[in-house]
């Protein structure tokens, strides 16, 4: 008889691609924690509130730097007034219209770009660019770019959301397969057109370039590529294109001067989010997560954030009956982490942090779009559920006997809660678990269970099992013990 032990003291590995991986900082899957932000313990996030409006069709978010209606920095929403574009904003119990929208004749909006640059707010209608002062001091200018004497914008049937290019001080728009850029107040149409059959998803600064994602408009066998521009010139004056293989890029972000690409991949009975390191010339795949079905992986909306050298951005991955739909998170390492999830989001158009919570608008079950939630306030902290899932224990070679496990946590507060859970062998590739303990006394700070508590059985035996944690009401997780015997029974 041989004595295992497995002990879990750091959760910043990432989420694993293989789950037979001995990472033990790896897991099978962390949802509503923060696993980046320290190394020897996972806080959940906070839940989420109703901030809807639903007339309004909220899609996109930004905050202003003024003050408006007594609020200061007050978020901004994209909406909609019959179809048109419109911006309202949040005064803290309501969206406000204090805003002049002048929507008679704005254009169906694209709810793809929602862009600040020098005191504009910025938005695309119909096919014009459409702007109004962010203070609201002058009318909705639903004709900017006429009004400013430019080349007017093709019809156009794909918008990629713009970028403020710090070394020029340029805001870079695009349709398309094409770049355009205002220069403070002069606008300038078709500064770079790249190869038609494509069509522009994401873009970035990075260095000296702007760094443009593009894929290309195939159904089958599609591809995708990234363009390196130091922003002068036409194509001849690309400096780099890197094939960056199959799917559909959909975001790019330089985190913490690295470049990665997030491809959506449906090309084949796998279907995968790949994440790719942009090295030189070349792609480098570092992270992925494969899914049974192209749900999440299908949606029609972009939107993305970067924020303290991380980018956040929805997808879904449904794997062992569960579906892992919600808003992802990508370190500057190139590992994932699903940072937000619930069954009460459904299809996310936007997501936005102002620097203390997230806001999202997305459909719930059976909407029809424009739901707003956002995080809760830390003044009254409510934590959402959290589940972290390790990653397979035992070879499968032998038969085990589960001796004991435990859990740590910073203390436990009146209202926290901890439960651990199993699945075993043939269960592994379904989303049923079994309990073993719940613990929830004040002050405590590690609990074991030597049986399943609930009924006094004894702990399995097994060959494979993968332990479940979840975090109910705030409670930090700060370790795992996994005590085992090897039964010396060869492959019976």
């Amino acid at each position: 008889m041989v004595i295992k032990e497995v002990t879990i003291k750091e959760f910043n590995g990432g989420i694993a691609k293989d789950l037979r991986l001995k990472k033990r900082n790896k897991f099978g899957l962390a949802k509503n924690f923060d696993v980046f932000t320290y190394k020897h313990k996972i806080e959940p996030n906070l839940d989420l509130e109703d901030r809807t409006e639903a007339s309004y069709s909220i899609v996109k978010f930004l905050a202003s730097p003024i003050t408006l209606g007594g609020v200061s920095n007050p978020i901004l929403g994209f909406a909609k007034d019959g179809g048109f574009c419109a911006v309202y904003h949040w005064n803290g119990s309501i969206w406000d219209v204090e805003i002049t929208n002048d929507t008679s004749s704005a254009g169906t909006r694209n709810e793809n770009a929602f862009f600040y640059y020098k005191n504009s707010v910025l938005m695309f209608g119909g096919s014009k660019l459409k702007r109004f002062d962010a203070d609201g001091t002058d009318a909705f200018d639903e004709d900017y770019v006429s009004t400013l004497g430019g080349v007017a914008i093709t019809a156009f049937s794909n918008v990629a959301q713009p970028v403020h290019h710090l070394r020029d001080d340029i805001a870079y728009f695009f349709t398309d397969y094409f770049v355009h850029k205002l220069d403070d107040a002069t606008w300038a149409t078709d500064v770079l057109e790249l190869p038609s059959g494509l069509k522009i998803t994401s873009a970035c600064s990075f260095g000296n370039y702007l760094a443009i994602a593009c894929a290309d408009d195939k159904t089958k066998d599609q591809k995708s590529y990234i363009y390196l521009w130091e922003r002068n010139g036409s194509l001849a004056t690309v400096d780099e294109m890197i094939e960056i293989g199959s799917g559909e890029v959909k975001y790019i972000a330089n985190l913490n001067n690295k470049l990665f690409a997030v491809i959506f991949d449906k090309s084949n009975k796998d279907y995968k989010i790949i994440v790719k390191q942009i090295s030189g010339e070349f792609a480098i795949p570092v992270d992925e997560i494969i899914s049974d079905t192209t749900t999440g992986l299908d949606f029609l909306h972009q939107t993305s954030q970067v924020t303290n050298n991380k980018l956040y951005f929805p997808a879904g991955a449904t794997k062992d009956g569960n579906t892992r739909y919600g808003v992802w998170e990508l370190n500057d390492s190139g590992k994932l982490n699903l940072f937000i999830s619930t069954s009460g989001i459904t299809d996310i158009r936007g997501i936005f942090n102002d620097g203390n919570r997230w806001w999202i608008s997305h459909d719930t079950a059976g909407g029809t779009g424009g739901q707003v939630s956002v995080t809760v306030s830390k003044v009254n902290p409510i934590y959402i559920d959290a589940e972290y899932e390790t990653l397979i224990i035992g070879k499968g070679i032998k038969n085990n006997k589960l001796i004991r496990v435990g859990v740590s946590t910073e203390a436990l507060s009146t209202d926290d809660e901890v439960v651990v859970e199993y699945k075993k062998n043939e269960d592994l590739s379904g989303d049923t678990w079994v309990e073993i303990f719940t613990e929830d006394v004040n002050d405590s700070m590690y609990h074991e269970a030597i049986n399943t508590e609930s009924d006094g059985k004894t702990l399995p035996e097994f060959r494979e099992m993968q332990l479940k944690i979840t975090s109910k009401n705030g409670a930090i997780i700060t370790g795992v013990q996994i005590e085992y015997e090897e039964i010396d029974d060869g492959l019976t």
